[in-house]
């Protein structure tokens, strides 16, 4: 029997694996940012740290691409046709711009919160608390929001992409707004974490030089590696982005400039290129909840106890040493002086013992 190949079965095929692609990418994505989110609320001692007060907001942003933004493009995904109307194309492509804007400057802000603290350490708690926290995240949103907003209002034209499965800004949209749009919401916060991440290394390595011309560990650098530290996963975090946003980014954005009112030319790419870099899109909110897992040991400890239930000691909470330290502390209590099993208790070293001594005169008793 000879199993015939048609062009609706082919597509159907692939349908379905684009469809089952998406709809794994944002169940995970879904499940791994809700757990990261539980575990940081349900301590106290998380909440009050600020660069997790950061990780709370990137998980946030990433529920929201799972929750109003995969349904639709999972959506448009099966049937191939935008089937949702003008205005709700209008709207999800204000989300999704939205998101990515509020992803790259939550990476900006965690990485200034890291520069401050590397900065000048001990006035870090000064510096930074958890209004100013709130406020620059706050701040974040509303730029977020409003840069897209033309869109929202149709006074800048969307569309859906054939095999983006999305809706974003269409081709014909002005050329000043697409460049103030990307100019200021991701080009400049990205060159400026650049340098960031450059000012760190310079100070990692000239605190790695002081301390071999001492040949000691200063004070100071017992205060600047766990900073450094931190910095480091931020950097990850920068990474992550750049390789899972940035493609798309930047297609979007040649692919809308050579196709603008005032250029009117077609470059020409690969169509599946779309597809593959939208799903490298949303993959940054698939893989981030692992990334924190994998280098917040504070985290991921909260995590552990929470999956098996057991009761944080409350040293462990922040410090990836807190079971240890909370064992020594019970050794330490139990070899006290209060403790009559280990050694003497402190009365019995201290009361002197008394001794009976035989003299020609009688017996004296010393020691009283």
């Amino acid at each position: 029997m000879t199993t015939v190949l048609t062009a609706a079965t082919i597509s159907s095929t692939g349908t379905v694996e684009r469809t089952t692609i998406l709809a794994f990418i944002t169940v995970v994505a879904f499940v791994g940012n809700l757990v990261l989110l539980v575990t940081i609320g349900q301590s106290a001692s998380l909440r009050r740290i600020h660069f997790n007060k950061h990780v709370v907001n990137i998980g946030i942003i990433n529920l929201m691409t799972c929750i109003l933004g995969m349904p639709m493009v999972i959506g448009y995904s099966v049937t191939s046709n935008w089937d949702y109307g003008d205005t709700m194309c209008r709207v999800l492509a204000h989300l999704l711009i939205s998101i990515s804007i509020a992803m790259c400057l939550a990476i900006f802000m965690i990485n200034l919160d890291r520069v401050i603290a590397i900065t000048d350490p001990v006035k870090y708690n000064e510096a930074v608390n958890s209004i100013k926290t709130a406020i620059m995240i706050i701040i974040s949103w509303i730029v977020a929001i409003l840069f897209p907003l033309p869109l929202s209002l149709n006074l800048e034209p969307t569309a859906p992409f054939e095999h983006r499965y999305i809706c974003s800004i269409d081709d014909s949209s002005n050329l000043d707004y697409l460049i103030a749009l990307y100019s200021v919401c991701f080009a400049l916060p990205s060159v400026i974490n650049i340098l960031f991440f450059v000012y760190i290394a310079r100070e990692a390595l000239s605190e790695r030089e002081a301390e071999s011309v001492e040949g000691r560990r200063r004070p100071s650098a017992v205060r600047l590696w766990p900073e450094v530290q931190s910095s480091g996963v931020v950097f990850i975090l920068f990474l992550l982005w750049m390789v899972t946003e940035l493609p798309y980014i930047t297609l979007s954005s040649i692919q809308q400039y050579i196709h603008s009112k005032q250029i009117g030319n077609v470059l020409p790419y690969p169509s599946h290129l779309d597809t593959v870099f939208v799903w490298l899109k949303f993959c940054d909110a698939f893989i981030l909840p692992f990334v924190i897992f994998k280098w917040r040991k504070d985290i991921w400890l909260k995590f552990k106890d929470l999956m098996f239930c057991r009761k944080s000691n409350g040293v462990g909470d922040a410090s990836p040493r807190g079971d240890k330290s909370a064992k020594s502390n019970k050794k330490r209590r139990n070899r006290s002086p209060a403790n009559p099993r280990h050694g003497k208790s402190r009365f019995e070293a201290t009361m002197p013992i008394p001794t009976i001594k035989a003299t020609k005169d009688g017996l004296h008793v010393q020691g009283l």
